[in-house]
């Protein structure tokens, strides 16, 4: 009888916070994967325009060899990095930002702890100890679990 109550009444719950929760970590996990990844190509990206850098104080006549040298053709590379470096650090501004408003780590601990709860009334429930050892411990079981349901609703 009493895995039927819990079944109806908490696994639900249960199993909505478990799921959340590991949407939220995944979450998390991304965006720093994604932070990490951006930072090392950032970096990268930047270090080989340096290096292909040609200063601009070359002699005249440097200059005008370099420029004979190269045909229309030839790409800039160190341009081209450049706007890699303008691009992949873009990319990973804008998810670190997205991280930030979201809040993937905050929600995932919140869920995480909620579950959690949840788990202890599940085992405290089957268990018969305080507060279930009423008579009317199915009515405080869901009280708990709306409780811990209005929980997640507060700053969220």
């Amino acid at each position: 009888h009493d895995a039927n109550d819990l079944a109806e009444y908490l696994l639900p719950s249960y199993f909505e916070y478990s799921q959340k929760s590991k949407h939220y970590q995944d979450r998390f996990y991304f965006y720093q994967w994604v932070f990490v990844i951006g930072a090392f190509l950032t970096t990268v990206a930047v270090a080989i325009a340096t290096l292909l850098y040609i200063p601009p104080n070359l002699s005249i006549a440097a200059t005008a060899a370099a420029e004979q040298s190269q045909n229309l053709n030839t790409v800039n590379w160190q341009q081209v990095f450049s706007i890699v470096t303008a691009i992949i650090g873009t990319i990973t501004t804008i998810y670190t930002a997205l991280s930030n408003r979201h809040e993937p780590q905050k929600r995932w601990g919140k869920t995480r702890r909620l579950t959690e709860e949840l788990r202890m009334h599940y085992f405290t429930y089957l268990s018969h100890l305080p507060p279930y050892d009423t008579p009317d411990r199915l009515q405080i079981l869901r009280e708990n679990v709306i409780n811990i349901r209005v929980k997640e609703q507060e700053n969220v």
